[in-house]
């Protein structure tokens, strides 16, 4: 059937009141051919103006009415019939397309693909075709575009056209609101300079960053200048940012912060730069040489981290509003969301949400896949690329541990490859220089050579979260039978372990690190992946318990390795580097979900009656899982974000402990004979096998008898003790 011809917008107007015979009002005419809801606005609907389609926005009174007229002229650039041929009938047909960004888009929709548009949740526009030549797409064809999808629609995205104008008075005062955050550029300059010093998990060149602070310093001269200046750089910024980020193939390392900077300051670097300032406020610790010049009180730090964070938010929402990802808006995302993360916990609501808008960034520009032509981009913004997906893969498997959570990030979707482990200087480097150093590496990526960057500790940590992932898959999944359970943990467990002796040696931590390394962020990162190995194996151990209910000695074996180790060197921490916040998420994340075990078995001896016959007695293993409760009870300030968790999991194990104590007070101690001669010493649970006499309390008291902590060790090293992450509580619904 033959399109209707459409009428001119005096006819529109004249009939638009009219409604349907059934007395529904009408849809527009691109609505009406793709059912799509219309929201009836005069003189273009909603829908059309957000795909920037409004010269085919029409409404017809009989859209069903055939007509002979020829397609009538509409004001403005138009999609003519003649822009799209009809595809032949070969399997590798393909349209002709314009540079037109609405033409490509047409052509894709019209190839049964997903565009841009699909991506962010719109439908594609339809493309206006003559009736009299059909469109045509070969079975072939279309299998193949089903069966490749990602050779389909390869990044970059077209940007799509904004949603609304973007330069009303709204968008101005939300804009000047943020930079009038300039007024703060010296602190906001020294603290990203003195983070990108000491850190050790700077996903992004520290050169990139440090030559948008010299143009946003040139930018608030501009705004503090008056009132008409600071308008005409907010009308440049807007500007900047509604153009494409399009970065050519050939462009060199030293080149591309002029994308983002001088005349192209977009939003998306400005809110990069006040995330990262946010962020370094609540991480540089309180000791540092930095705040010897820089006065900056707890309560200060935060205000600041509140306002940089409302400011890189405001930057997201503006950013969106042009539909125009790009790869500086994704690392904006995640660095927004790693300050939000310190800011708000891992449980927090605020948090998995904005987890989620990185993830969707991640999937629609294909980070989480290997380039099919490398050619396409630039090699150091490819190694990027690589950084940023290892972050966010990592984020993603943390995130659904501690809530419980699938993952949103499953690796049978990706391929991507590790990242190298280069330096920023290595690959901000000439091609000759960033080639060799790249074959300087081992087979696997690794350098030869004792090199702690933030690469390093970004492959050991995707490597360990494939792990998480699939210990995910059995913990939250629909449970396999137990059989296959066991042999699919016990699996894991053996290539946990070998991965762990497969990684250079010198990224093995050791307790005299603190001593010999001038670097504490060294250490700390060293003991974050020795914790994260521990950690693995105690998950695994605790499933095992929870599939098969056997004996508990593997999992006390590794509950006791996992809370000893955290305690002794999350205190070490504290003293050397006085770094607060990585002590409290180390202690709440890795020592707190071992203690609920061993305060569980200390309450089942207390119910079977048992005696303790071992150097650490009942009653002071109880004192010292006492002192823990007390102190995430009362350390953390109400009006911290921490603080409904960290009272929860107070609540939950002194009613553990008080379970604990009431059996003991009721229940006679059994008389049991010591064990004459120990066994020796052991790494695993392995080395109690073959003792059926010995049940779950009497290897309890085997390993604490190996155990290195004391109270006093134990309690004074949770003094200032709060909360990020609560895995062990399997939280079935969101915190703040």
């Amino acid at each position: 059937m033959e399109t209707a011809a459409p009428l001119d917008r005096r006819e529109q107007l004249d009939i638009i009141n009219i409604n349907r015979r059934n007395g529904k009002p009408r849809s527009c005419e691109p609505c009406r051919k793709i059912k799509t809801r219309c929201d009836h606005r005069i003189p273009v609907c909603g829908r059309c103006q957000a795909k920037a389609i409004a010269h085919e926005c029409y409404y017809h009174p009989a859209p069903l009415t055939q007509s002979n007229k020829s397609r009538i002229k509409v004001s403005g650039s138009s999609l003519h019939s003649s822009s799209f041929q009809t595809p032949n009938t070969q399997p590798n047909a393909t349209f002709n397309r314009t540079n037109s960004s609405l033409e490509r888009h047409a052509a894709v929709a019209s190839s049964i693909i997903f565009t841009a548009n699909a991506l962010h949740g719109n439908d594609p526009p339809t493309p206006t075709t003559p009736s009299s030549t059909p469109e045509l797409i070969s079975p072939a064809s279309l299998i193949d575009t089903i069966v490749r999808p990602h050779s389909a629609f390869s990044d970059p995205l077209s940007p799509e056209t904004p949603s609304a104008n973007l330069t009303g008075p709204g968008v101005e005062i939300q804009l000047k609101e943020v930079l009038s955050h300039l007024s703060e550029l010296d602190l906001i300059s020294k603290l990203i300079r003195r983070w990108y010093e000491i850190s050790q998990t700077c996903l992004f060149p520290g050169v990139f960053l440090h030559e948008a602070l010299a143009s946003l310093r040139l930018a608030a001269r501009r705004f503090n200048q008056d009132f008409l200046e600071a308008g005409r750089l907010a009308a440049d910024i807007l500007s900047a940012t509604s153009k494409p980020f399009s970065v050519p193939a050939d462009t060199q390392p030293s080149d591309f912060p002029k994308l983002f900077t001088g005349s192209n300051m977009r939003l998306e670097i400005i809110g990069l730069l006040l995330s990262t300032a946010g962020l370094a406020a609540l991480q540089i610790p309180a000791t540092d040489t930095l705040f010897l010049t820089v006065k900056f009180t707890k309560a200060d730090r935060n205000t600041f981290a509140t306002n940089m964070l409302s400011a890189s938010d405001t930057c997201i929402s503006l950013c969106d509003k042009y539909f125009n990802v790009n790869d500086v808006m994704v690392w904006l995302r995640s660095e927004n969301l790693t300050l939000a993360m310190n800011f708000w916990g891992n449980t927090s609501r605020r948090t998995w949400h904005r987890s989620g808008e990185l993830f969707n960034d991640v999937f629609a520009l294909h980070f989480h896949r290997e380039p099919e032509d490398a050619s396409q981009r630039p090699m150091f913004l490819d190694e990027i690329r690589a950084r940023v997906f290892a972050s966010a893969y990592w984020i993603d498997k943390s995130l659904s541990n501690a809530l419980g959570r699938p993952p949103r990030l499953p690796l049978h979707y990706c391929n991507r490859r590790l990242p190298l482990h280069l330096h920023d200087e290595q690959l901000m480097a000439s091609e000759q220089t960033r080639r060799a150093a790249i074959d300087s590496l081992e087979k696997d990526g690794w350098s030869r050579e004792v090199d702690f960057h933030t690469t390093a500790w970004l492959r050991a940590r995707s490597m360990f979260s494939i792990f998480r992932e699939e210990i995910l898959h059995i913990q939250v999944g629909v449970r396999n039978a137990d059989s296959k359970a066991v042999f699919v943990l016990g699996q894991i467990s053996q290539r946990v372990h070998n991965s762990w002796d497969g990684i250079p040696g010198y990224l093995h931590y050791d307790a005299s690190c603190w001593n010999s390394n001038p670097s504490s962020s060294i250490c700390f990162m060293l003991l974050v992946l020795h914790l994260e190995y521990l950690d693995l194996i105690f998950h695994i151990e605790k499933l095992l318990h929870i599939v098969t209910n056997r004996d508990d000695t593997g999992l006390l074996v590794a509950a006791t390795s996992l809370l000893s180790t955290t305690v002794n060197s999350s205190r070490q921490l504290l003293i050397k580097s006085g770094a607060y916040t990585d002590y409290v998420w180390t202690l709440l994340f890795y020592g707190l979900p071992s203690a609920m075990i061993l305060a569980a078995a200390l309450k089942r001896s207390a119910e079977l009656g048992q005696k303790t016959m071992r150097p650490m007695p009942w009653s002071e293993l109880y004192r010292q899982l006492s002192a823990l409760a007390s102190d995430l009870d009362g350390i953390v300030q109400s009006d911290e974000g921490n603080y409904p968790l960290c009272k929860r999991g107070s609540k939950l194990l002194s009613d553990t402990l008080d379970q604990a104590l009431n059996a003991r007070m009721s229940t006679a101690p059994a008389t049991r004979s010591p064990v004459s001669t120990p066994p020796a010493a052991f790494n695993n649970a392995e080395d109690f096998s073959g003792n059926g006499d010995m049940d779950m309390m009497n290897a309890f008291d085997e390993i604490m008898s190996r155990t290195t902590f004391d109270e006093s060790t134990l309690g004074d090293s949770m003094d200032g003790f709060g909360a990020d992450h609560i895995a062990f509580l399997d939280f079935n619904s969101f915190g703040t």
